[in-house]
């Protein structure tokens, strides 16, 4: 019911996510994230626990792939999550359970790692992917609103849209404000062109 993206840039070391869904107020149901650790997304059917103790063993230093293996294998719902994941080497890690609402799929790609469920195809998340890896040179906030509009044009939920957000959290070169990119859109027709503006807002008052 879900699509987002995980990501890092490891010119600055700063890391974060971005997601939408036809779902009410999903940027507060899918990413959970810790300066100095990493970021993960939590999707399809979301446990409220799971983000925070995957997080919990990368900061004791799992990488996000055992990290995901370690907490699934105790999940009595595993086959129902989707989950991302990223540190801030770039180290990923993905799980789409076998009984996702379908289409699911995950792919993981160069500092970055994206999944989605009632996609309208697969091609939503290969867009998203390709469109992160393609957009070298810019802040990574842009290369994650980028990649979820890329995500969107290509179908992205098949139910519809409601809500979506961003998240960036700073790595090494951090600023007074760069922690507050913390940006929702709850309810909405148009929750990415809501989202767009927001960012925009966002970069003509802080830069």
């Amino acid at each position: 019911m879900t699509f987002s993206i995980v990501a890092v840039d490891p010119d600055t070391g700063a890391f974060g996510s971005a997601v939408a869904s036809r779902s009410v107020a999903v940027g507060g149901t899918v990413a959970y994230s810790r300066v100095g650790v990493g970021v993960v997304n939590t999707q399809n059917y979301a446990h409220l626990t799971l983000g925070e103790r995957v997080l919990d063993l990368m900061e004791r230093g799992s990488g996000p792939q055992q990290a995901l293996a370690k907490i699934l294998e105790t999940d009595a719902g595993a086959d129902t999550r989707q989950l991302i994941a990223i540190d801030t080497s770039g180290h990923t890690g993905a799980w789409s359970g076998k009984e996702c609402s379908p289409i699911y799929f995950h792919r993981v790609g160069i500092n970055c790692a994206a999944a989605g469920n009632r996609l309208a195809s697969r091609e939503v998340v290969e867009r998203m992917v390709e469109t992160f890896q393609s957009h070298h040179g810019i802040p990574l906030g842009e290369r994650l609103m980028a990649s979820l509009e890329a995500g969107e044009a290509a179908g992205g939920d098949e139910r519809g849209r409601q809500a979506a957000a961003v998240r960036v959290v700073p790595g090494s070169k951090i600023t007074p404000v760069a922690i507050n990119l913390d940006l929702r859109v709850d309810d909405h027709p148009a929750p990415l062109k809501e989202l767009r503006r927001l960012y925009r807002v966002f970069l003509k008052e802080f830069g």
